[in-house]
This record gives C-alpha cells, structure tokens and sequence, in this order.
C-alpha cells in the first residue's frame, strides 16, 4: 500500500504558490518529488544522495532566497542551476562570484532576475555531485 498527503499541519507543510491562483478552479496542486520504493534503504538512490550530502560538507543559505545565494564548500565547486522542470540555467554560470575564504570557498551566484519558484542547484568537485532544491521567492 501506499499512502500520499500532508500529514502536517500548516506551520510545518512546506509550500510555494506558483504562477496565478485562481480558487474557481484550482482547490490544490501537489508536486511530489523524491519518491522511491524499496525493500531496503540500498534500492533508493534519494536515501543515498541524502547521505552523500552529509558526507559533502557543502552549505548553501538562505534558502529560500530573495537575490543571493551562498555556498560554501572545503573545496573549488562547479555550480549547476536546474528550473523546476530540469532545464539549466544560466545562474550557475554567468551570475556566480567565487572567493577563497577559511577553510574552503565561498560561491555567491546571483538570482536577483531569476523568477520566483524552484530551483535544483547540483554541485560537482573532487568527483562528488551534491544536489539541493532552493526556493526563489
């Protein structure tokens, strides 16, 4: 069996209104990402990105953003900006400043024209990928 829904309250259901709303027609619109199933925590390659993550050492902040986003990282990065329907941006790119700081690097990418919604950033150095969904609001 499986079951899908909000089984949160609305304090803790993270959500992001996108394009135009309309309550005549559109009551709800559910985006469900990062669904695996599996016999053991092996068959699922979200459950092991997860663990790459805490093993990358990669922060970014603030997410979500308004104009900049920051990420810092003990070693050189190459930034990828994915919009929501995995097409790349030219953020990642174009719009990045990087700058040696203590104990790794500092990369700055500005969003400030980036229209709001989500973002995948992937991240790729020393032959690890880091992957992390931002918020632009």
């Amino acid at each position: 069996y499986l079951f899908m829904g909000n089984f949160y309250d609305d304090a803790h259901t993270d959500t992001t209104i996108l394009g135009l709303y309309n309550p005549s027609y559109c009551r709800s619109i559910y985006f469900i990402d990062d669904v695996c199933l599996s016999k053991t925590i092996d068959g699922c390659d979200i459950a092991n990105e997860a663990l790459a993550l805490k093993r990358s050492n990669v922060k970014i902040y603030p997410n979500p953003i308004k104009d900049f986003l920051t990420i810092e990282s003990p070693i050189k990065l190459i930034c990828t900006v994915f919009d929501n329907v995995g097409k790349e941006t030219d953020f990642g790119l174009r719009h990045a400043m990087e700058q040696k700081i203590k104990g790794g690097y500092s990369i700055t990418l500005n969003m400030e024209t980036a229209p709001a919604g989500v973002y995948y950033l992937e991240t790729r150095g020393n032959n690890n990928i880091s992957k992390f969904k931002i918020i632009k609001l």
